[in-house]
């Protein structure tokens, strides 16, 4: 029985040292080490994700967080919100705001375009960087910058 679990112990052991060695392998393959992201303005900064919490922050907090540096992800463009705050960067990690063709990423990404009429960075991962929805962001929108980042999931 002891040598069962020795086994078994040992054999997970090697098991997580050799995934571990793949995934490794795969930051270094799919990483670009030229990227480099925007160097910050301030010392905190402020994440405004959607959902109900964010507009009880807002309620309480608003002066505050109008003041600081922001960085807005999802669907945040399509609220009242986006082009009151006119958050410094936009993350975008999901897939399908640039595979996908859903109404609510199309009305997303279209207010990008539409409403942005100050400096921001479009953070994106390294592998969406070529997509057409973003192209024509930037194509439209000389004050968007696409910034493409390393995101390897293992």
């Amino acid at each position: 029985m002891a040598s069962e679990t020795t086994y078994k112990n040992f054999s997970k052991t090697i098991l997580q040292g050799i995934n571990t060695c793949l995934s490794i392998a795969k930051i270094i393959i799919k990483s670009k080490f030229k990227n480099k992201l925007p160097q910050a303005e301030a010392s905190s900064c402020y994440v405004l994700a959607n959902g109900p919490s964010l507009k009880q922050s807002l309620e309480k907090h608003y002066d505050k967080i109008s003041k600081g540096q922001l960085i807005c992800v999802n669907t945040f463009s399509i609220t009242d919100e986006y082009t009151r705050l006119k958050p410094k960067y936009y993350v975008m990690i999901d897939p399908f705001f640039w595979n996908g063709k859903t109404e609510v990423i199309t009305n997303t990404l279209k207010a990008i375009t539409e409403k942005t009429d100050w400096p921001m960075y479009l953070l994106v991962p390294q592998a969406a960087t070529r997509s057409e929805a973003f192209q024509n962001i930037v194509s439209k929108k000389k004050n968007v910058i696409l910034t493409p980042f390393n995101y390897t999931v293992f």
